[in-house]
């Protein structure tokens, strides 16, 4: 029987017992990944001296991190160049025209007297795309990774007792990428300030080899670096927290004798009694503070989070998380946060994590790349399970300047990163080597695979490794059946758009654990019946959750004539968003969000009309297309013309009225994929479905409103704190009855008063419409989003929406 459990094998090198009484108080400043995103020098261009320490950059741009230069717009607007687009960039489609180019960030450094003798390290959660750094003029490194974290040891370039420098430059490639990448410093940058003896980075990891609703038994493994020319003996002590209440200290009565310039590993266990165990429905993250102290004065702290919870998985009982069954409800997500970029904010990382799960989700796939720490920190604590996803390609390329080029020089540090930095994410539940590797089956792709999984493996063994396998439309002539020697390497197989292929694979490999790692959303249907009936298949993850920008158009649907018929991959200009997402680009559901309601039966009733279709022709859906349907009975200019109403149940059967009387009535069978179709002549006024049930009525209706009146605003939050927090804030068209108009797409202005930047304004549009952070936008289907960002100063600010239409309106933001 193949199986996957989780373990973690600790050498008990040092036990600590439980001190119930307080330990030692210590004072002490912790230095460690202080926040570094402040008051950067930016400039778009390329310029040689920039790296030099004498250089004046005094007349660059002032930037906070994170940033995404891509997004802003172009210094010439024309015909071609419209807000940040440029209509010819070359393969614009696949980047939904938005620019890379090479930059510069510049900052000065001074060091305080306190951290003089200490090491200074720079800690870059992801720069896009290719990154060098000078210190002080001095080249100290360079990273060639878009997605995975790097960090430098800057202390032997830096002057102790005047400014330094520090300068990189960024070039993201043009044809690097199948989707938008974004540009720039778009992660979170920190910066540390540790003593010659201090705690190893990212050398930390926390394991539960028992999790139980009675104990559990943590195991915690460290690394202690001493820099120095001489021995030297520490103690470490260990407490646990949970929502910042300490559950247990931990006493200090071991010493460590670590040699002149090495290491000490440690590893103890830490029973807990009546632990919290994490799951997507009960989140709880426990914190381990380890402090490491020198005779009596603390020389290092650290915090680092984790979850307690049990994986198993099996082809006989699927995927058990802390001993229950998960189907796993996936999303395939990209990188971007919609009208904002590339840029990783902590806020809107949380809130599209949020986005998610109130739409659903219980687990997501980073396609195709590490996602930021803050996604995957907001994920832990929302609950959202994470396939943590390395590469799109290895040694054959999909676009000649992409990782492809730096694959065999890199691999082995990023992979090695991205499990170093992740591993103590509860959230993560799977790794993931590669999605569609062209050289998958082949005798270089075989072995690559295997030095991927061993490399992960030495790091962290209580996940199991996948991949996204797909059929050979990129190998003309070779058959479905030659992916074995890929799959027969991972612990669980990650099956791309290949859901009728699970049955008969299991009669030959009926060890092999199979999820969908892609699926379309108009087959949604056919993936989740397989996934309910059989143990062997885990879940699915549909392409995609949320819409993202590039790839442009690839959910496209035409009207068409037969003679017409053209299948295209992508959309030409002016589309620039892919439009495959059960949500929109600003956080909207779109119709499969509601159909997958109803399939996973959050819902059991959903009524969307589909617009009007031109005569003589008929809908042709690409791949990932849906139907254009909406939430809608606003038909104003089509009385009396037939449209097509889609009633997504769970009910045996259905009713449809309008205004009162009867249009048709329908059982629903299994044939039925839980929707019945009706032909409704338009008329303004109440469409309502009837679901029927046990002789019980269940209905929901559309109504035609109102002409919109007034403009509403909704915030996200109506507090934030100073430097650098986000609002967002929702702009709707209402009625008179404060009913959303749908089809009403109004110019909105946007006014602030009060010391704030304006990230963005937009709608959900998969079209350019232009700048995406100027103060003018249309609302889309009657809804728009803007996104204010704090600066230094506390006070109220408010944001103010003006339409010539309708009734202006307010909201105000208290910073503190």
């Amino acid at each position: 029987m193949k199986a996957f459990f989780i373990h973690s094998v600790c050498m008990l090198s040092c036990l600590f017992l439980i001190n119930c009484s307080e330990p030692t108080s210590y004072t002490f400043t912790n230095q460690r990944e202080l926040n570094f995103n402040a008051n950067w020098r930016f400039f778009e261009g390329n310029i040689a001296l920039a790296k030099n320490t004498e250089f004046d950059d005094s007349s660059w741009e002032v930037v906070r991190l994170p940033h995404d230069y891509s997004v802003t717009d172009q210094v010439i607007q024309d015909s071609v160049h419209i807000g940040p687009f440029d209509k010819n960039l070359k393969d614009g489609k696949d980047v939904g025209y938005l620019r890379g180019g090479t930059a510069w960030y510049r900052k000065k450094l001074s060091l305080s007297k306190q951290n003089k003798d200490k090491q200074v390290i720079l800690h870059f959660d992801g720069a896009q795309t290719e990154t060098i750094l000078w210190v002080n003029g001095k080249k100290v490194g360079e990273h060639v990774y878009g997605y995975t974290p790097f960090y430098f040891d800057i202390t032997s370039f830096l002057y102790k007792d005047k400014s330094n420098s520090i300068a990189l430059k960024v070039n993201s490639k043009e044809q690097s990428s199948r989707w938008f990448t974004g540009a720039g410093l778009y992660r979170d940058v920190h910066i540390s300030y540790v003593n010659p003896i201090h705690f190893e980075h990212w050398a930390t990891q926390i394991t539960t080899s028992l999790a139980s609703k009675n104990e559990a038994v943590v195991n915690i493994d460290t690394e202690i670096l001493n820099t120095t020319d001489k021995p030297s003996k520490v103690e470490v002590v260990c407490e646990i927290y949970r929502n910042q209440e300490k559950v247990l200290n931990r006493s200090r009565d071991t010493l460590i004798n670590i040699s002149a310039q090495d290491k000490n590993e440690l590893a103890f266990s830490i029973k807990l009694l009546e632990p919290e165990l994490w799951s997507p429905e009960h989140p709880y993250v426990y914190t381990a503070k380890l402090t490491l102290i020198k005779g009596e004065r603390v020389i290092d702290e650290q915090l680092q989070t984790f979850g307690i919870r049990s994986l198993h998985f099996s082809a006989e009982t699927g995927f058990l998380l802390n001993g229950k069954q998960q189907l796993l409800k996936g999303a395939c997500i990209h990188h971007d946060n919609g009208l904002l970029g590339a840029v990783s904010f902590p806020k809107a990382e949380e809130r599209r994590v949020k986005l998610l799960k109130e739409n659903g989700f219980n687990a997501v796939r980073t396609a195709h790349n590490p996602p930021s720490e803050a996604f995957l920190n907001a994920c832990d604590r929302i609950g959202i399970m994470v396939i943590d996803e390395a590469f799109d390609m290895w040694l054959e390329p999909k676009k000649p300047n992409g990782y492809s080029n730096n694959f065999k020089a890199y691999w082995k540090r990023d992979i090695t990163h991205m499990v170093l930095r992740d591993r103590n994410h509860p959230s993560v539940i799977m790794w993931s080597i590669g999605n569609e590797i062209k050289e998958r089956v082949d005798s270089s792709g075989i072995e690559i695979a295997k030095n991927l999984i061993h490399t992960i493996k030495e790091l962290d063994q209580t996940r199991p490794v996948t991949q996204g396998v797909n059929t050979f439309w990129d190998h003309p002539g070779r058959e479905w059946p030659e992916t074995a020697p890929a799959f027969e390497l991972l612990d669980v197989a990650g099956y791309n758009y290949k859901f009728d292929r699970y049955e008969e694979d299991h009669k030959d490999f009926p060890d092999r654990i199979m999820y969908g790692s892609e699926s379309m959303p108009n087959q949604s249907f056919e993936n989740w019946e397989l996934v309910k009936k059989l143990p062997y298949v885990i879940g699915d993850f549909v392409w995609t959750g949320m819409d993202y920008l590039g790839e442009s158009g690839i959910a496209h649907s035409t009207y068409q004539t037969k003679k017409e018929i053209e299948d295209t991959f992508t959309m030409p200009w002016p589309w620039y968003v892919a439009w495959c997402g059960d949500i929109d680009i600003i956080g909207n559901k779109k119709p499969q969000s509601f159909y997958r309601d109803v399939l996973w039966e959050r819902s059991n009733l959903e009524l969307l009309v589909h617009e009007p279709i031109p005569k003589g022709t008929y809908e042709v859906l690409h791949y990932w297309g849906w139907p254009k349907e909406s939430k809608s009975w606003n038909w104003s200019g089509n009385e009396n013309k037939a449209l097509q109403v889609s009633v997504y149940t769970n009910y045996p059967e259905v009713r449809l009225e309008l205004n009162g009387k009867v249009v048709g009535s329908k059982k629903i069978t299994e044939a039925d994929k839980l929707t019945a179709t009706f032909m409704v002549p338009y008329q303004p006024g109440e469409l309502k479905a009837i679901g029927l049930k046990d002789g019980k009525e269940y209905s929901k209706s559309l109504k035609t409103t109102k002409k919109a009146t007034v403009l509403q605003l909704q915030a996200s939050n109506d507090s934030i704190q100073k430097n650098g927090d986000l609002v967002f804030i929702k702009v709707s068209a209402v009625d008179e009855h404060g009913d959303v108009v749908p089809n009403n797409h109004s110019k909105v202005k946007v006014r602030i008063n009060g010391d704030v930047q304006l990230l963005a304004a937009g709608n959900a549009s998969p079209f350019v419409e232009g700048s995406i952070q100027d103060d003018t936008f249309s609302l889309y289907q009657g809804k728009g989003l803007i996104v204010i960002r704090s600066k230094a100063t506390e006070g109220e600010v408010t944001v103010t929406a003006i339409s010539q239409s309708m009734d202006r309106a307010e909201a105000k933001i208290n910073i503190f």
